[in-house]
């Protein structure tokens, strides 16, 4: 007989100012881990990073950095993922003022495998209705129908369709449950 014991504890949203963040994950278990992030900012600029260091094999195994810039109008960000080994940048326009119509595009180059990638998208949200498009270098394209039916509360629809392989269907239910 075999009995598996996990521990975890979990300290998020631990904020500082109003600016910044601090959130920090311990799991105690077969493959013990601490996992932190950070974000300190302004509501028009903000810098960010994450890691995650595995107790058992006494080393990191997740680096992540970035910067955003928020406009009314635009949003861009560059990220540094993966050890610095897979970088992006993003860059979406909103075309409305209540950012109901936006489009998006994203560059990224990974180091290790000497592939660069690129990826359009749009998103429009029509009354309680949000629909949201991407399509990259290799022909994947995304897709995703959300119904907001009450506050917090949606019903997802999505898929991914891909040359060369099968299509893919996902369906979600996210429920607020009324508090105490």
């Amino acid at each position: 007989m075999c009995f598996i014991i996990l521990f975890q504890l979990k300290i998020q949203s631990q904020r500082f100012s109003s600016n910044s963040a601090l959130a920090m994950f311990l799991s105690l278990d077969q493959s013990p881990a601490v996992k932190l992030s950070a974000t300190v900012g302004s509501p028009g600029l903000a810098f960010g990073a994450e890691t995650k260091y595995n107790i058992s094999t006494d080393s990191f195994t997740k680096f992540n950095a970035g910067i955003s810039m928020m406009k009314p109008d635009c949003n861009a960000s560059i990220i540094m993922a993966d050890f610095c080994d897979h970088p992006r940048a993003s860059y979406m326009q909103y075309f409305d003022q209540s950012r109901k119509t936006a489009a998006v595009v994203e560059i990224g180059r990974k180091f290790s495998e000497s592939k660069n990638t690129f990826t359009v998208g749009v998103s429009r949200i029509v009354d309680d209705v949000k629909v949201k498009a991407k399509l990259d270098n290799e022909g994947k394209l995304g897709t995703l129908l959300q119904y907001k039916f009450k506050p917090k509360s949606y019903l997802r629809i999505c898929g991914e369709f891909d040359t060369i392989a099968p299509p893919r269907i996902g369906l979600a239910v996210v429920l607020k449950l009324p508090q105490d």
